[in-house]
C-alpha cells in the first residue's frame, strides 16, 4: 500500500496510470474505487484506493499547499495479488464485492492465507487506515521543516489522537549533561512535567533510556515513587504510564512518556504503533540536531571571517597611522548612503567587507612610499596606483571575498572615466565602488594629515559638489549633499 497524489511532494508518491484515474475520479465525487489491474510486473492484482481527507491536523504541514479543511490531497492505494482462486472465480465471471473498504489493512487486505480466507473487520480497517495516515502527517511534519518544537507539537498530538490516552510528553537528552530535560507536553492540567530534568536511570523515563527499552507502568498507584520529585504530579490523577526511549542511530536522544486517567491494557498493535511513533521522533530530533549544529557551525564559521576582515583592516589602518580608524567610518557611512538608496541587505553584506578591504591593496605598496611625508614622485605615483590591482590578485583567490571585490578594485575609478587602474567610466564602474567613492574622499577631506588639517565641512561639500559628474557620479553626490552628516 502506498500514498498518492496528482501533486506528490516526494517522488516516490508519484501515481501509476490506474492511480490517476482514480484521483481524478475522487475529484468527481467518487468515495472508492476498485478494479482488478494488471501492473507492470505482468502480474493480476485486485486494487483499491479510498480519497485522503484533509484534517484540521494536517494544516500544520499542508495549508502552505494551498489546502483547507475537507479538501482531497491525494489517496491511499492498495494493490493485493490475486491468489489462483480468485482468478478462477473472476474467469466464471462470478461477482467478487469489494464492499465498504473490506480488505484495506495497510496494503495488505484480505487474503487466502494456508487456504482460508481472513478478512479484517470493518473497524479495524478503518483504524489501521488512520494510523497510516497519522504516521504520514508526521513523517510530512519532518520532512517539510526542521522547526522541531512545531514536529513535535504534531507528534504529540497524533499520539493523543490514535492512542486514545489523555496525556504525552517529549524530554531531550543533553549529550553535555547526560540528563533528560522536558521539551513538550500534550494533555496536562499543571506544569508537572515542565521543569524536569533527570539523570540516566532515574526515575521512570530515566530507566527507560538507560535500558533502551519500553517502560511500563500499568498502575502508577503500585510505584508511587517515579515521579516523586514533582509536587504537582498527584493532581494529574494518572494511572498509566508507558515510557519509549527514542533511539537514532544507536544513540539515545530522548524519550516520549505517554499518561492516562484510567487502566490501560496495551495490546501488542498499540504498542507497535506507539513504538513506531518513537521511532520517527527520534528521527525528527536527529534531523533538527544535525540542522542546528550544521546552522551553528556555518554562523561561527561566519563570525570567524567577519572578525578576520576587521582585523586585516586594522592592520592597515595601523601601518598607515594616518588614516587610523578611516577604515571603520568610510565602512558606516558607504552603507549608510546604500540602504538609502534601496541597496538589498544581502548586497550590504558584500559592500561592508568590500568596504573593510578597500586598501588591501596597500600591503604591496613599499613603505617608502606609502608612509613618504613629502609629495610623491611620478614614479612612485604609478606604483602607489598598482594597489587595485594588487587588492584583486589578492582577494580574487578567496571565493568567499569575490562578490566583494567592486570597491577594492574600483574605488579609484572616475565618473568621466579618467581614473584608475581600468579607467572606467559611467554606469560601468559597479555601483557600490560609486557609493565608497565619494564617501572616501570626504573622510579624506574631513581628517587631519601630517601636512594639512581637516578641511572645514561646508568647503569639504562644496567641493565634492563641483566634482559631480566628473570624479563621482551626480546621482550619489545629491544622495550624499541631502545626508545628515
Amino acid at each position: 500500500g502506498n500514498i498518492t497524489s496528482l501533486n506528490p511532494i516526494n517522488p516516490i508518491n508519484k501515481p501509476d496510470p490506474w492511480e490517476i484515474k482514480a484521483l481524478k475520479a475522487f475529484e468527481n465525487g467518487k468515495t472508492e474505487i476498485s478494479s482488478v489491474n494488471k501492473m507492470e510486473n505482468g502480474k493480476e492484482y485486485m486494487r483499491l484506493m479510498r480519497p485522503l481527507i484533509t484534517e484540521k491536523q494536517c494544516l500544520k504541514c499542508h495549508a502552505v499547499q494551498g489546502y483547507k479543511v475537507g479538501d482531497i490531497r491525494g489517496g491511499i492505494s492498495v494493490s493485493i495479488p490475486m491468489e489462483p482462486r480468485l482468478l478462477i472465480v473472476r474467469k466464471q465471471k462470478t461477482a467478487v464485492t469489494f464492499g465498504h473498504g473490506i480488505l484495506w489493512f495497510l496494503g495488505l487486505g484480505a487474503i487466502i492465507l494456508g487456504g482460508r480466507k481472513q478478512v479484517q473487520s470493518e473497524e479495524q480497517i478503518k483504524k489501521q487506515i488512520e494510523q497510516l495516515s497519522s504516521l504520514h502527517t508526521i513523517d510530512t511534519a519532518i520532512t517539510s521543516n526542521f522547526n522541531l518544537q512545531a514536529i513535535l507539537n504534531v507528534i504529540l498530538e497524533n499520539v493523543i489522537s490514535q492512542l486514545h490516552v489523555d496525556a504525552a510528553a517529549v524530554l531531550l537528552l543533553n549529550q553535555d549533561t547526560q540528563t533528560l530535560e522536558y521539551v513538550d507536553s500534550i494533555g496536562f492540567r499543571s506544569d508537572a512535567l515542565k521543569y524536569t530534568t533527570l539523570k540516566l536511570g532515574e526515575s521512570n523515563a530515566g530507566r527507560a533510556a538507560k535500558e533502551q527499552r519500553i517502560t511500563t507502568i500499568p498502575n502508577l498507584g503500585e510505584y508511587p515513587d517515579g515521579f516523586a520529585r514533582s509536587e504537582l504530579f498527584p493532581q494529574e490523577n494518572f494511572m498509566t504510564y508507558f515510557g519509549v526511549p527514542l533511539i537514532s542511530k544507536g544513540k539515545v536522544t530522548g524519550v516520549l512518556e505517554v499518561f492516562n486517567r484510567a487502566l490501560l491494557s496495551a495490546k501488542p498493535e498499540w504498542l507497535n504503533f506507539l513504538e513506531t511513533i518513537g521511532d520517527q521522533t527520534a528521527i525528527a530530533i536527529d534531523n533538527a540536531t544535525l540542522f542546528n549544529n550544521l546552522k551553528s557551525s556555518n554562523t561561527e564559521l561566519t563570525l570567524a571571517y567577519e572578525t578576520t576582515i576587521e582585523g586585516w583592516s586594522r592592520a592597515m589602518d595601523l601601518r598607515d597611522k594616518e588614516t587610523e580608524g578611516h577604515t571603520q567610518r568610510v565602512s558606516k557611512m558607504t552603507l549608510k548612503i546604500a540602504r538609502v538608496i534601496g541597496i538589498k541587505e544581502k548586497e550590504l553584506t558584500h559592500i561592508r567587507r568590500g568596504a573593510l578591504l578597500h586598501d588591501m591593496g596597500k600591503m604591496g605598496i613599499p613603505d617608502s612610499i606609502l608612509l613618504k611625508p613629502g609629495s610623491l614622485t611620478e614614479e612612485e605615483w604609478k606604483i602607489m596606483k598598482l594597489h587595485p590591482e594588487y587588492a584583486y590578485n589578492m582577494l580574487h583567490q578567496i571565493e568567499y571575498l569575490r562578490p566583494a571585490l567592486d570597491i577594492p578594485y574600483c574605488h579609484h575609478e572616475k565618473w568621466d572615466g579618467t581614473g584608475y587602474p581600468r579607467r572606467l567610466k559611467g554606469e560601468q564602474i559597479p555601483l557600490a565602488a560609486r557609493i565608497f567613492a565619494v564617501i572616501d574622499v570626504w573622510d579624506a577631506l574631513s581628517s587631519d594629515r601630517p601636512y594639512r588639517a581637516a578641511w572645514p565641512k561646508e568647503k569639504v561639500l562644496k567641493h565634492i559638489h563641483s566634482l559631480a559628474g566628473s570624479h563621482f557620479d551626480p546621482e550619489i553626490v545629491k544622495v550624499f549633499l541631502k545626508m545628515d552628516l
